[in-house]
């Protein structure tokens, strides 16, 4: 990917798939910003 190389990688959700993307794109040299969901933040 010349030029459009990505840099920064969002996750959401930090469960078995997203904790493990995570950790991959961090190993690769990638900023990671990983957001969790709370269920008290939900207001139905």
């Amino acid at each position: 990917m010349k030029g459009t190389e990505i840099q920064r990688i969002g996750v959401l959700g930090c469960g078995l798939m997203g904790s493990v993307i995570a950790e991959v794109c961090a190993r690769n040299g990638r900023d990671v910003v990983v957001v969790v969901a709370n269920a008290m933040l939900v207001e139905l």
